[in-house]
């Protein structure tokens, strides 16, 4: 993520009440179940660890990546960058990315998609939303506001460049869109 939309985030996250709400949490704690008890976990874009939590809880082997430096602890939770993530290939069983390509500058999205599907080597979970989401001063969170369709094809194509198979659900009361990508 470009510095200039960095700051952003540091502010987002000294706010308590800046977390994932009650829907997303049903829909990701529901994935993170679906993964059972034994594998690695890559959880990019982290936050505050909930869904970190949940897997160390079920016996995964669980990291995150956040570009908050204030949420790293460099133990499970690493400070990095979406675009580039820094492990080798297919080095998690399980990645979930949710709610964070929006908030990526448009072009970044691409090098974060590549990344994503890259590290992962069972199963890929994500979600993104074209909807408004401000700070309390007006600051636009959401700079990447894509139709479905075009975050639906750009993820599609991932997929049928490896042999992956995608499934869509839309996820949560406001529209938020879920995508689940099954590697052979």
């Amino acid at each position: 993520m470009s510095l200039d939309e960095q700051w952003k985030y540091e502010r987002c996250y000294e706010l308590e009440t800046y977390r994932m709400g009650p829907a997303r949490f049903n829909y990701a704690s529901a994935d993170v179940a679906s993964f059972g008890d034994d594998g690695t976990y890559l959880d990019v874009g982290c936050g505050r660890g909930e869904m970190l939590e949940l897997a160390i809880g079920q016996g995964l082997l669980a990291v995150g990546v956040e570009t908050v430096p204030q949420l790293c602890d460099e133990d499970r939770v690493f400070h990095g960058d979406i675009c580039d993530l820094g492990w080798p290939n297919k080095t998690f069983d399980f990645v979930t990315c949710y709610d964070v390509l929006e908030h990526l500058p448009p072009g970044e999205e691409q090098d974060a998609l590549d990344e994503l599907f890259r590290v992962c080597r069972k199963v890929l979970c994500m979600s993104t939303n074209d909807r408004n989401s401000f700070l309390p001063d007006g600051t636009d969170l959401h700079v990447n506001k894509r139709p479905m369709a075009s975050w639906d094809k750009d993820i599609r194509d991932r997929a049928k460049a490896c042999g992956a198979e995608v499934r869509y659900t839309a996820a949560g009361p406001k529209g938020d869109w879920h995508w689940r990508v099954t590697f052979p």
